[in-house]
């Protein structure tokens, strides 16, 4: 079928998935397949987040994210079914001066530098600026390339347009991870456009303030595109842990969004994403 499909939420408001196209790199990830994305008439606003849905595997200090898709279109009525056999064959590799740097070296600075963003909320500015100077002098580079293939992850989306639902459900007994493997459905927009962040305990946050990959303890999250008064909201799901997560780097970095994260061995999965106008603030 067409390596583009499109579904109206009632305009402006559209979903869309489509394969991964040759074209100039506007982000390090460019080379990552995307899941099915949020539009704003003719914006996407996903910018470097990977979108709705979109499964991605840790294997110890290694991540695998898909490089294709195949996808299939069912009409049910009320409901389009959509279905997506994602490639897991994208590892990240971090090159020095040019050339590749030991995976164990890249890991060890990679998940440095990821535990003083977390925990040190107050400095993420001078952090992201040392990390900036450090890359610079360095020539630190970080590039999404082609690795051998883990296998497929199936992933049907379920989508009401009159609802604005979209319940996913991924199908991992395809892919080849093994006993310590994690997998995380991602579900994440641009930096730019969704930079509030609520959930059901109350918790209100914007910008830096939000934090990466900090565990959401409430039933539900939200997270707000002020600019386009939209929202997109997951609730929690039994037998997975919850995470938030924003950050923006100017032609580095610019993703916001929530992961579930799947216990090891797991199956199948599902859970919902409800979109939906907000009140103009």
């Amino acid at each position: 079928m067409s390596g583009r499909v499109r579904f109206s939420l009632g305009d402006p408001v559209a979903l869309c998935l489509e394969e991964k196209r040759d074209r100039a790199p506007a982000y390090p990830t460019a080379s990552i397949q995307k899941g099915i994305t949020l539009w704003h008439k003719h914006t996407d606003l996903s910018e470097e987040g990977v979108g709705f849905g979109l499964p991605v595997m840790k294997r110890g200090r290694r991540t695998i994210y898909p490089g294709s898709v195949r996808m299939s279109v069912e009409d049910c009525g009320d409901l389009i079914r959509l279905k997506a056999l994602y490639n897991m064959n994208i590892g990240e590799t971090l090159y020095l001066k040019g050339k590749p740097a030991r995976r164990r070296a890249f890991d060890l600075v990679n998940e440095w530098f990821s535990m003083l963003h977390r925990r040190h909320p107050a400095l993420r500015a001078v952090i992201d600026r040392g990390g900036i100077g450090l890359r610079s002098a360095l020539r630190i580079e970080r590039k999404f390339e082609e690795a051998v293939s883990c296998g497929e992850a199936a992933v049907e989306y379920e989508i009401d347009a009159g609802r604005r639902t979209i319940s996913v459900g991924v199908d991992l007994r395809q892919c080849g991870f093994d006993r310590g493997a994690r997998i995380f459905m991602m579900n994440e927009l641009g930096a730019n456009h969704f930079d509030q962040y609520r959930d059901s305990r109350g918790f209100r946050l914007k910008g830096e303030a939000i934090g990466t990959w900090e565990e959401v303890r409430a039933g539900e999250a939200t997270f707000l595109d002020s600019v386009h008064s939209l929202s997109f909201t997951l609730p929690k799901v039994g037998g997975a842990g919850m995470f938030r997560g924003r950050e923006l780097v100017p032609g580095k970095l610019a993703w916001a969004g929530l992961a579930h994260a799947l216990r090891a061995r797991a199956e199948s999965f599902r859970y919902t994403i409800i979109i939906k106008d907000e009140a103009p603030r």
